[in-house]
């Protein structure tokens, strides 16, 4: 917690919803998804409430009490959060937001350094669908569908995958110091990801990203954690996964 605290890029969260509340300019892409962004995270909201709301509380409640319904309300409300937050960043988010961390790193005056990042990314994208091209429509069967779901790695990491989820359910459910805790375990992840985008625009390979990342580890939590903590506020939490992006985008400005 102390190297956290010293390593000051919590404070970049913050520097982003200041930074998006003065260039109005990034409001627009924002607004051209707002409504899609407000319908499927309904869509999921509802679903979970509906399919899961009744078993987990009926559930809670033979080890809680009547308190169970309260606290399975709060959980299932930061689990339909927690799945729309990804769902949308994999789908109607992902353009965006890469648009939004491009144009704040411009405005800082690293414009060649993106536009030379692009060139690489494109080069990069056009070398693959050439490649791809080229395969039989059979072999690329294979390498969409039957290699990614019959892998040995895909295969091994089923158990995994199921431990994890039920452990992080579990680990939730502890009152008060749960969430929080869960949150701090995830803080490193999510300051990565949001400067996936970084890496890209660097060319970085996952070898290096793991290097550039295990020496600022402590960093990267600490920016993740606050990231992730405004990002699971209900409601105005799809507000904050732009500005934390903003944030992420200026300390990548600070880095270069």
């Amino acid at each position: 917690p102390i190297r956290l605290a010293h390593s000051g890029t919590y404070i970049y969260p913050f520097l982003g919803i200041s930074y998006w509340m003065r260039h109005r300019n990034l409001w627009q892409y924002w607004i051209r998804v707002l409504p899609q962004q407000i319908l499927i995270a309904s869509i999921i909201f509802i679903t979970c409430f509906v399919w899961f709301y009744p078993i987990q509380a009926l559930v809670s409640f033979y080890l809680q009490g009547p308190s169970a319904f309260l606290s399975t309300f709060i959980l299932i409300f930061y689990q339909a959060g927690m799945i729309s937050r990804l769902v949308l960043e994999k789908t109607i988010l992902k353009e965006p937001l890469r648009k939004i961390f491009d144009e704040v790193l411009i405005n800082q005056g690293l414009s060649e350094f993106v536009a030379k990042g692009k060139l690489i990314i494109d080069a990069k994208n056009k070398e693959k669908k050439e490649k791809r091209k080229a395969q039989p429509l059979q072999r690329r069967i294979y390498d969409d569908y039957v290699a990614m779901f019959f892998s040995v790695s895909y295969i091994t990491s089923i158990p995994y995958s199921i431990t994890k989820t039920v452990f992080l359910l579990v680990l939730h459910s502890i009152p008060i110091i749960g969430p929080w805790f869960l949150l701090f375990l995830k803080s490193g992840k999510k300051g990565r990801t949001l400067h996936q985008r970084y890496y890209d625009l660097k060319d970085f390979d996952e070898r290096q990203i793991k290097t550039f990342y295990r020496a600022r580890s402590s960093e990267y939590s600490s920016f993740g954690f606050v990231a992730l903590t405004l990002e699971t506020i209900p409601i105005i939490g799809m507000f904050f996964t732009f500005t934390d992006v903003v944030g992420a985008s200026l300390w990548a400005a600070d880095l270069e």
